[in-house]
């Protein structure tokens, strides 16, 4: 048996934030910056059926992310409240974007483990 087939649940998530694929863990998970291949360059595994079901979990690590923005715009006082705004967009304009690529390779990687529960014989 190899790696690909003995992972647990937890090595696939976090091949899928590593952005590898989540079968193999060698395979890059994407083209470019958020773009994902067809299929796995080392193993085949076609990332094709995995792309169109990660809307969900982007949608709840974004209103997360947002969420622990707010939380310190709330609790974190700075002397200077303009200072302090442009600070939060900052932090916004530049968090949320540039955690995409980790966010959606992990939600290929959960799309992966459910898939492979689902048809796992009982």
């Amino acid at each position: 048996m190899d790696s690909s087939q003995t992972a647990g649940g937890f090595h696939i998530a976090l091949r899928g934030l590593t952005r590898r694929c989540p079968r193999c863990g060698r395979g890059r998970l994407f083209r470019r910056f958020y773009a994902l291949p067809k299929r796995c360059s080392i193993c085949g595994l076609d990332f094709v059926r995995f792309a169109h079901d990660t809307w969900a979990l982007m949608y709840v690590s974004t209103a997360g992310l947002a969420g622990l923005i707010v939380f310190g715009m709330i609790y974190v006082r700075p002397a200077d409240v303009l200072f302090g705004r442009w600070t939060v967009f900052a932090i916004a304009l530049t968090a949320i974007p540039l955690s995409l690529p980790f966010r959606k390779g992990l939600a290929v990687a959960i799309n992966y483990i459910s898939e492979n529960s689902r048809n796992k014989p009982s």
